[in-house]
């Protein structure tokens, strides 16, 4: 049964799921790798979420690949944040807000004591992530539910940041 699950684990992680592809952002310099497996696509998001927890817990073990991943992880995120800001999809917004300051929080906690080379990269992506969610800030109307979502990101953003 451990040989199976095993198996199963390394199949999830290593050989499955989709790739990314990077589409430039309107009126942004910055691409952003946008995700085939997005919030909206339910049974396939619940696989790739299983196989990146899984991934985080096997690299438990190499600190910092751990954190790299994590880096990752941010990028992912914000590429389904902005992939539900895009499509509109008011289903997704909350809950995907919600993954990508989590997953910033996280991240930011894992590193920020510790003497990683990752923790310039990842300001530096924030700073990114900063500059696009002010532009998408502009295509919703002001105090509505998915600005509201965009705003605690991009307040969540200033905060993490001081804390690297």
């Amino acid at each position: 049964m451990k040989v199976a699950i095993a198996g199963l684990a390394f199949f999830l992680v290593f050989l499955g799921g989709g790739e990314a592809h990077i589409f430039a952002q309107e009126n942004q310099k910055n691409a952003i790798e946008f995700e085939e497996v997005n919030p909206s696509d339910r049974g396939e998001y619940f696989i790739k979420r299983f196989k990146e927890k899984l991934t985080l817990t096997l690299l438990s073990f190499l600190p910092e690949k751990k954190a790299n991943y994590f880096h990752k992880l941010i990028k992912v995120r914000f590429s389904e944040l902005v992939n539900v800001a895009e499509n509109k999809d008011l289903y997704n917004f909350e809950k995907s807000s919600q993954r990508y300051y989590t997953t910033v929080g996280q991240t930011v906690t894992y590193v920020k004591d510790k003497n990683f080379g990752v923790k310039q990269d990842i300001l530096e992506t924030l700073n990114q992530h900063e500059k696009i969610i002010e532009s998408l800030l502009s295509e919703f109307t002001r105090d509505s539910a998915p600005w509201l979502f965009l705003k605690h990101d991009y307040d969540y953003i200033k905060t993490y940041k001081t804390m690297l």
